[in-house]
């Protein structure tokens, strides 16, 4: 009889371990609706995130005119830049230029984000390519970091490195008055260099 009770105690424990966070069962509060008041910051990861998904998916597609209006201004500059130095666009946001020859995104997750100086965040994404010359995807997904911003309000895919992140040294120096609040102060001018005036 007392054995029969143990087992009974023991049977009906069970579940209330499996909610333990941690554990296979459903984590405790898992259906709870998230917080009315969300936070700026939240509210600013949901954004950028909407924008690479979108760029992402018309990537997937193989929509470059459309990408292109989801990649920062002078980001596009850079490429026109490298285009007429080397008659090609040979360049990380460029995936036009890949798909030709190399690869071409044909499916990805977003694992994780992190928040970087200027209001950038960076976004941890698995994609997996197909591989022209061999003629078949990825066996694993590459692991790329892409970096988004805002400039004048709006946010834009940046910057992509496959296999890297962005930290905010990197991004202090190779970003610099790329997005709202960071333009570069003017040059102060030299008294010497202003026209005497005549009286």
């Amino acid at each position: 009889m007392r054995r029969l009770i143990v087992a009974s105690m023991v049977l009906f424990a069970v579940p209330a371990f499996a909610d333990e966070p941690g554990s296979n069962g459903p984590a405790a509060g898992a259906d709870d609706k998230p917080a009315a008041a969300a936070s700026s910051d939240d509210a600013d990861t949901a954004a950028a995130k909407k924008v690479l998904v979108e760029y992402l998916d018309l990537v997937v597609k193989k929509k470059w005119d459309a990408a292109k209006k989801s990649v920062h201004p002078k980001t596009l500059e850079v490429i026109a830049g490298i285009k007429k130095r080397l008659g090609k666009e040979q360049h990380d946001m460029a995936p036009q230029y890949w798909a030709k020859d190399d690869f071409y995104l044909k499916s990805y997750t977003i694992d994780g984000s992190a928040k970087h100086m200027y209001g950038t965040i960076s976004f941890d994404v698995k994609g997996k390519n197909y591989r022209v010359q061999e003629k078949g995807e990825d066996a694993d997904p590459e692991p790329t970091s892409y970096l988004l911003g805002k400039k004048d309000g709006k946010w834009l895919v940046t910057d992509k490195k496959t296999n890297g992140t962005f930290d905010d040294k990197s991004i202090k120096y190779d970003y610099k008055g790329y997005f709202d609040g960071t333009s570069a102060p003017e040059a102060k001018k030299d008294p010497a260099d202003e026209p005497e005036s005549k009286e």
